[in-house]
């Protein structure tokens, strides 16, 4: 990549280096000694957008509506960031010390740097002064290579935690302050939400009143001496504050109920008492009859733990005291910034996922005060349709209109500050960190593509930060932090994953053609169908049928056996089979069980097991096999599901026949479970990479006493899910229909799935680990297509 002369000359490299471009001899000085920065040359990428010139970095919007960065000279620009770019990389708890940093120090040390030794406060001198201002001549050598290489695939721009070396090397910078979440590390007192050593956990106390004198201050220290420096585009306030608390992020009660908790002496619980009253008119009976409670004064709220969220009133209230702290948190913020610095922007607080702001009122807030939205995001790229998806289901809207629907809260630009996708041919597990899995570099360069060029098409989006520079540890990072995925540019030995930074290079090369590009055309995917439970039973029978199953009932007992299993289930219970008892050696599994996940008139969702078996019918098929349809009786549903045990096989088959809908009010139907149920015995099956692209859909347990496994099978491109968990002494292991979108059943409406939606589950039993698992896995999957 050949960079202009003009851009060239302002690079910060030693003094002493010379190099030639283009047959010229240029010499390039240190920085400013006075002001510490380079004189500003432009770097911008967008020649043909033009703006005022101010002498710093700002926004504007053109005629078109689409919103551009425009550079200090008055350029337009748009910024590609790279975020962790230092010498160290990642520390790993499991092996001591940076593995990147390790690797690098072999490389560019001399032998008398090699040569020294270093104790725990020496080294800690040492990375502190590698990611300073001023790095030693190893940290400056890596830098030169480093500074080289983005160049040429086309980053300009500085994100979050990169060496401070960077900054003096003409790449625009924009700080990560965390301000608030250093308040909020003071104690409990200053925090909403504690911080649990892990990124979206903390939440500051706004209401604190030593909160403003604080930011103020804080501001000051970071921000007055970079107030003049041209390269700065801005600052973002925070990372990924847990804005929804500790609940569902799909409600915004989160805060509120943390603050509700908290002791009658916290100073947000009393402002959250006042704000109640305030909402209540001063008028405890109104208070009173909106909550459900029978409280004589408002001062006895302080003695509360919890109120409810039973209505869409009630969740509508607990969300406007979300927006109020939301106007506190980005006044105070925005005011103390402004102050210390009042040149450069300011771009949010990089919210933790699309969901991660906690409601619109947070978004609005935002707007008010902020320059830019800042945020971290994960997307699904459905590489076959060539779109990308903000679920993880490939279903909803999509990130184009995500981008709007937020825009639409704010009317303000947008930086995506994190966004990658991992690959499994990296050699690292990829098992912990947020992002879309795919199996190959040529998948995760595809997706990477689709997603950038979705970004810069949307009008709001003015640039972003990829994550990251290099991969992180496989045997992760800390105890509270275990990500080791493949999100890196470059490896742990510093090599360059040759397909990303090709596509990269060629990408950054044309910024103005993409920005005014169209959103990349969807294309429209086949559709699919599957056979039914008796098709699959048939097929896995295969040619041996002599061991026949059977179904019996005898009074309210009912069975399906062969030789290898036997399924037991008793009219009355809760459980569609009470007990799974399987020959040689692996004793009695558990219950199955089924479930329907509904949702209620405020959106949440929750799960529902049946009453009872309210009926069971079964028949012995021709081919060998056997079948029971269980009729389940819920609160408010009638679930159907067949249950076929093939012949001459230890696993069996659920199907969903119907839902329909008992209750007088419309049920929304948002899954259907079946659900096996192993004893104690049985541990969760080696982690899987999560959200991988094309992944079969299983899941399993096994038994380390036996040997043996458990797990559950779904046909590829269905909408059935597979997940197998453990959570402290909760168990799940949950095979699901998942439906495109909400089922709405009104009284005595049914529904029967379509052969496309055919909710089909294998359920399957062996000997072995992980590999004997996946291998029959592999097998029984082909027999659903």
């Amino acid at each position: 990549m050949r960079l202009p002369l003009k851009t060239i000359l302002c690079l910060k490299l030693p003094a002493t280096l010379v190099i030639t471009f283009l047959g010229f001899a240029v010499t390039c000085a240190d920085a400013n000694a006075e002001t510490g920065y380079l004189p500003y040359r432009s770097v911008a990428n967008a020649p043909s957008i033009k703006g005022k010139a101010t002498g710093f970095f700002h926004l504007e919007q053109k005629d078109d509506n689409r919103w551009w960065i425009i550079d200090p000279e008055g350029q337009g620009y748009v910024s590609f960031g790279i975020d962790h770019c230092n010498y160290r990389g990642h520390f790993c708890y499991k092996l001591g010390y940076y593995i990147y940093r390790k690797n690098n120090d072999q490389q560019y040390k001399t032998p008398a740097e090699k040569a020294q030794k270093f104790d725990a406060a020496a080294d800690r001198l040492a990375r502190d002064a590698e990611a300073g201002p001023n790095p030693p001549d190893y940290a400056v050598r890596w830098g030169d290579d480093t500074e080289k290489r983005l160049r040429e695939w086309g980053f300009n721009a500085m994100g979050s935690t990169c060496d401070e070396q960077f900054s003096k090397r003409g790449f625009v910078t924009r700080p990560l302050l965390r301000m608030s979440e250093s308040f909020a590390k003071q104690g409990s007192d200053y925090c909403i939400a504690e911080h649990k050593q892990r990124a979206s956990t903390v939440f500051p106390n706004v209401f604190h009143p030593e909160f403003a004198d604080f930011c103020e201050k804080f501001a000051e220290e970071r921000c007055t001496r970079f107030k003049d420096n041209p390269w700065y585009l801005g600052y973002y306030i925070d990372n990924e504050l847990a804005w929804w608390g500790r609940s569902n992020r799909t409600l915004p009660v989160g805060l509120f109920n943390l603050t509700m908790g908290k002791e009658p002496t916290h100073t947000a619980k009393i402002a959250l008492r006042d704000f109640l009253k305030k909402e209540s008119d001063n008028d405890i009976a109104k208070f009173n009859a909106f909550w459900g409670t029978s409280l004589n004064s408002f001062d006895e709220i302080l003695n509360l733990k919890k109120l409810p969220e039973s209505t869409k009133e009630q969740i509508a209230a607990k969300d406007r005291f979300l927006g109020l702290i939301a106007e506190i948190y980005f006044s105070t913020t925005s005011r103390a910034i402004r102050k210390a610095d009042p040149n450069h922007l300011i771009l949010g607080c990089r919210f933790a996922d699309i969901n991660g702001a906690g409601s619109p009122s947070v978004w609005r807030a935002l707007g008010k005060y902020c320059d830019a939205v800042s945020i971290n995001f994960y997307p699904s790229a459905q590489l076959d349709e060539n779109c990308v998806y903000p679920g993880v289901d490939f279903k909803g809207e999509t990130m184009d209109e995500a981008f709007q629907r937020l825009y639409s809260y704010t009317n303000k630009p947008m930086l995506v500050t994190e966004w990658s996708f991992p690959a499994l041919d990296s050699g690292l597990p990829c098992t912990w960190g947020a992002g879309q899995r795919f199996n190959t570099q040529t998948e995760r360069t595809r997706a990477t593509n689709l997603f950038a060029r979705t970004m810069l098409s949307e009008k709001s989006v003015v640039g972003y930060d990829y994550f990251m520079w290099c991969d992180e540890p496989a045997l992760g990072l800390t105890p509270q932090f275990l990500e080791n995925s493949n999100y890196g540019l470059v490896n742990e030995k510093g090599e360059a994953y040759k397909e990303i930074t090709e596509m990269f290079t060629e990408l950054h090369k044309h910024p103005e053609k993409y920005r005014l590009a169209p959103m990349p055309k969807r294309r429209k995917l086949p559709v699919l169908s599957f056979p039914n439970a008796q098709t699959v039973a048939m097929r896995l029978a295969g040619s041996n049928r002599a061991d026949k199953s059977q179904f019996q009932k005898s009074g309210e007992t009912y069975t399906i056996s062969n030789s290898k299993i036997k399924l037991q289930g008793k009219l009355g219970s809760e459980s569609a089979f009470d007990s799974i008892t399987l020959s040689g050696g692996q004793g009695e599994v558990g219950p199955f069980e089924l479930l329907l996940q509904e949702r209620d008139n405020v959106g949440v969702s929750f799960w529902r097991k049946p009453r009872k078996i309210a009926a069971v019918t079964g028949r012995n098929l021709p081919d060998g096999s056997a079948e029971a349809v269980i009729t389940a009786l819920g609160w408010r549903y009638l679930l159907v599901v067949r249950i076929v045990l093939p012949a001459n096989s230890e696993q069996f088959v659920s199907e969903l026949v119907s839902v329909k809908n008992i209750s007088p009010t419309a049920l929304d139907v948002v899954a259907i479970f079946f659900r096996l149920t192993g004893t104690d015995a049985y541990a969760i099956g080696e982690r899987l990479p999560p959200r991988l692209w094309k992944a079969p859909q299983w899941g399993y347990w096994n038994r380390a006493d036996t040997g043996f496994f458990m797990g559950s099978v779904a046909p590829n491109g269905s909408e059935c899910r597979v997940y197998f968990h453990r959570s402290g002494k909760k168990r799940n292991a949950d095979a699901r229909l998942v439906f495109p979108t909400v089922v709405t059943l009104s009284q005595n409406q049914i529904y029967q799935p379509q052969s496309t939606q055919t909710g089909i589950i294998l359920h399957i039993f062996g000997k072995g680990g992980k590999a004997e698992f996946m291998s029959e896995a592999s097998k029984v999957e082909k027999l659903m297509r």
